[in-house]
């Protein structure tokens, strides 16, 4: 489950790093022990023995804690009405300065703009390298895949953060239920 499980070579990992992995290696098996059959699975007969929502559970998990994800939130996937999406941004841009920008863009001043689309979302969001992984619900992970693509193809990721916020303010209102929204939200023209 945890990249680098194996015992480090002599001088090749800090002081204290392979202590941080055997502590991330106990936590694991700590949440596997709370699973159906004690998290001991092998992949040939995972998805018979558990269900495809268990089996999609432990391959979000995987997928999470392959990602770099902290292990707590990578033990998140396992409860109900939580997924993970790993979106890969490195193809998206060809030219690398353009990338690094976006990427910056994503993330904004002090990270404000990804602490942002979290709390509106309802998803922890990681952005590292040529990789987001998000985790939350399955809502939520919908529009951070569309605000994540779009800031790849150079739309501003506060636009969509903007219109988030304007239309959770409409939902507060039992009068505007049944009406359009168009009329409240912004429209932005590209140049």
């Amino acid at each position: 489950v945890l990249r680098g499980a194996l015992p480090a070579v002599q001088g090749e990992v800090p002081q204290g790093g392979v202590a941080r992995r055997h502590k991330g290696a106990q936590q694991v098996r700590r949440g596997l022990r709370a699973e159906p059959g004690g998290g001991q699975h092998d992949g040939a007969h995972d998805a018979e023995d558990v269900g495809p929502v268990r089996h999609h559970q432990r391959k979000g998990r995987d997928q999470a804690a392959g990602g770099s994800v902290a292990v707590e939130q990578a033990l998140r996937v396992l409860e109900d009405g939580v997924a993970c999406d790993i979106i890969k941004i490195g193809g998206m841009v060809r030219n690398k300065e353009r990338f690094v920008k976006r990427r910056q863009r994503l993330l904004g001043p002090d990270g404000a703009t990804l602490k942002a689309l979290e709390l509106l979302t309802g998803c922890y969001l990681l952005v590292q390298g040529n990789t987001v992984a998000a985790m939350g619900p399955f809502a939520g992970l919908k529009q951070v895949r569309r605000v994540v693509e779009d800031c790849m193809r150079n739309k501003h990721p506060i636009y969509a953060i903007k219109e988030m916020m304007i239309k959770r303010e409409l939902a507060k209102d039992p009068a505007l239920a049944g009406q359009s929204w168009d009329r409240f939200l912004p429209q932005f023209k590209s140049r």
